[in-house]
């Protein structure tokens, strides 16, 4: 076991970003303890999800973090993680989406991963409740589908324990501790721990923390997203894929017999333990109606809510801070930290301890890129 009373490096947050923050810098060989404010792990954000395993339709960062996701997952480099291969269906509309199509396209082929355009016939022959909505065509991956989160998360906590780091629950950091060189630990209320390498995964309070101990603020926002869950229903194929419109936007997938739905609502929040909004979810569905007409049908059971922090440029937020010596910021995810999960265990590490990494182009995601 090693010695945590000073370790080489103090995460906080324990959700998704946190975890896989702190395996991948164990795993190279730091003694880490990671810091979560809650009694239990992965409640906010990262419990909140949609558990979807995404390629296309973002930042060239955010391609590359779900394609070592996918490898990470199919490789079994944390063991075995339930993954449903179903694909993902992502309709466009009008020559700007077919343009926005082809780009993406070139972008997914140039790392390898398997996509390709389909019309809109074979569309709603994948996806019948696609009959009344206008688009043209789609863009199809066949590797995305829906993975089990809270296998990703906890075999990533599970990965910071195996090389002797440790996971410290209900510890609620108040104050990232700072000296004339730099951070120099954190505060958890009266106690202190010492480290010079401080990685903040704290999710909507990730500026909040970093501001006090006077870094540049980055301009994250928190942003409250509903997920609907509706009843079963016997034309619902378990099978289909992820459907994504990102122009609208909208999404849905198979869940338990019916379908999730989210209508990407993006509501600005402060950071909280947030609830969802009666008034929101009738919104969600009224739009759902008018663009999935194929939805009419289907009731809603079950709702809730989570927030999703995002970066002005829509680039996560990875690397050091140069404001702050010894401040490491992994946020700005977007809501993508389940796809983003694996390439993060590598691109922590290769950023904080080799000061550069092949996955990406670390300026794209550098806290230090003008935000």
């Amino acid at each position: 076991m090693r010695d945590t009373s000073a370790p080489d490096a103090i995460v906080i947050g324990g959700g998704i970003a946190g975890a896989a923050a702190g395996c991948g810098l164990a795993r190279r060989g730091l003694s880490v303890v990671l810091l979560e404010r809650e009694t239990v792990a992965g409640v906010h954000a990262t419990g909140r999800n949609a558990a979807i395993l995404r390629h296309p339709f973002g930042p060239p960062s955010d391609l590359a973090l779900a394609r070592e996701t996918a490898r990470v997952v199919r490789d079994g480099d944390l063991g075995a993680i339930a993954f449903h291969r179903c694909g993902s269906l992502n309709p466009v509309s009008g020559e700007a989406g077919r343009e926005r199509l082809r780009l993406e396209l070139d972008a997914l082929r140039a790392l390898d991963v398997e996509a390709r355009e389909i019309d809109r016939a074979e569309a709603i022959r994948r996806v019948p409740l696609l009959e009344g909505t206008e688009f043209d065509s789609a863009l199809l991956c066949p590797d995305d589908g829906v993975l089990d989160v809270h296998g990703l998360h906890q075999a990533l906590l599970a990965g910071i324990r195996a090389e002797g780091g440790e996971v410290r629950l209900a510890r609620a950091v108040t104050e990232i501790l700072t000296d004339d060189r730099g951070v120099c630990g954190v505060a958890i209320g009266d106690e202190r721990l010492t480290s010079s390498r401080v990685f903040d995964a704290a999710g909507p309070w990730v500026d909040e923390l970093a501001v006090a101990a006077g870094a540049r603020p980055l301009g994250l926002r928190p942003c409250r997203r509903h997920l609907l869950v509706t009843e079963p229903d016997v034309s619902v194929d378990p099978d289909w894929p992820v459907v994504w419109d990102v122009a609208s936007p909208w999404y849905f997938r198979p869940e338990t017999g019916g379908l999730l739905l989210s209508p990407c609502d993006e509501d600005e929040f402060e950071p909280c333990d947030c609830r969802e909004d009666a008034g929101i979810i009738e919104w969600g569905v009224e739009k759902f109606v008018r663009l999935v007409p194929g939805l009419a049908e289907l009731r809603v059971s079950r709702s809730w809510a989570g927030l999703r922090t995002l970066s002005p440029d829509g680039a996560c937020v990875v690397g050091p801070d140069s404001t702050l010596p010894g401040l490491f910021r992994v946020s700005g995810l977007g809501g993508h930290g389940i796809s983003a999960a694996g390439g993060l265990m590598r691109l922590v590490p290769d950023l904080a301890l080799d000061g550069e990494t092949t996955l990406l182009d670390a300026a794209e995601v550098s806290p230090n890129r003008g935000l």
